[in-house]
């Protein structure tokens, strides 16, 4: 049976104890730990161990950093970085889930050399960190600690003073990663169901439209390409909502007066603009002009209704570059009259 490899990364003189406490723990979870002082890395023969420790981290799925008091070896392909910073950063660049702690004392010593740092910058590089073994590597280490806190995604990290307490913490860090799996699972089942019956919806529909056409076509040749174009403008409207609900996993809107602003579309708006002016998207990653930056931007803080833990939906960049299909049904949402578009917002379910 496979079962998660766990990278365990930190300097190992200062730490030893640790290491030996979480190789343990590990393995009776059931887990396979991977420590470089532990035999666990395929030291390949053609590579430099260093070289061989992170090629080893592309087969683990869990990666473990401890940050203590040294700052260790050289990493050989850059010596301005320790072989723990070079892991830390090969575990970043393959997205593993990352878990960092923190020995209690070096991250106090961080805060009180980030506050001297601001208060007295003439002279903070000369002032002692008691638990920094060597004191030249002060400014590495809290630098390291700095690009762990401030990294964009997967920077959350816990302070320690023992080993027990970073038992504590995994067991409930891992039971979310399971939580997690478990529920995408049955997201990805739902979204699955919904996939295929959009697809039947879709070949359904194109059979009723070859058939109202046939009947238009026989019944009221007058009038039928008019009334073939209001169905098809029609179709298309509904159309657009069914893509955006099932492309952005959002509900349809159920309240009169949420119904009511939705029945209303501005000159000259887009489709991803009349979705953030709803409340319930935000769009991120621009880099189009500076007037639609700005308009975005108005409605961000203007209204209300619009904050992060309403928001469900987030389109990007590339998503709106490529739904020339979304621009499209917009349009024929757009020119329909307001009743009409009030009708197909309260018969979406």
């Amino acid at each position: 049976m496979a079962k998660p490899r766990i990278f365990v990364s930190s300097t190992c003189y200062d730490l030893n104890e640790v290491r030996d406490n979480l190789h343990s723990f590990i393995e009776n979870l059931g887990y396979i730990p991977v420590f470089s002082d532990k035999n666990d890395v395929f030291y390949h023969p053609d590579l430099h161990s260093h070289e061989a420790c992170l090629k080893e981290i592309e087969t683990c799925q869990i990666f473990i950093l401890i940050i203590g008091g040294r700052f260790g070896g050289k990493y050989i392909y850059d010596t301005e970085k320790s072989i723990v910073n070079a892991e830390y950063e090969a575990a970043r660049n393959l997205n593993l889930p990352i878990f960092t702690f923190i020995k209690r004392e070096v991250h106090d010593d961080h805060r009180f050399f980030i506050k001297n740092k601001i208060e007295k910058p003439e002279f903070y590089k000369e002032l002692h960190y008691p638990s920094i073994e060597k004191q030249t590597t002060a400014g590495k280490i809290f630098k390291f600690i700095d690009d762990v806190r401030k990294a964009d995604e997967n920077n959350a990290y816990f302070t320690f003073e023992f080993t027990r307490e970073i038992k504590s913490i995994l067991l409930k860090q891992f039971a979310g990663l399971f939580y997690d799996f478990l529920w995408n699972r049955s997201k990805e089942k739902e979204l699955k169901k919904t996939n295929l019956l959009l697809s039947n919806l879709t070949a359904l529909g194109k059979k009723t439209e070859d058939i109202i056409e046939n009947i238009y076509k026989k019944v009221d040749s007058k009038d039928a390409d008019k009334n073939l174009s209001i169905f098809e403008k029609g179709l298309k409207a509904r159309k657009f909502f069914y893509k955006v609900l099932s492309t952005f996993n959002v509900t349809a809107p159920k309240d009169d007066d949420r119904v009511e602003e939705m029945s209303v579309v501005e000159d000259n708006e887009k489709w991803f603009e009349y979705l953030t002016r709803t409340g319930k998207f935000i769009v991120k990653d621009w880099d189009m002009d500076d007037n639609l930056k700005a308009k975005i931007k108005m409605h961000e803080t203007t209204n209300k209704a619009m904050s992060l833990e309403a928001i469900e939906g987030e389109l990007n960049n590339k998503q709106i570059k490529k739904n020339e299909q979304l621009e499209e049904y917009f349009y024929a949402y757009k020119s329909l009259s307001k009743e009409e578009r009030l009708k197909i917002l309260n018969d979406l379910d």
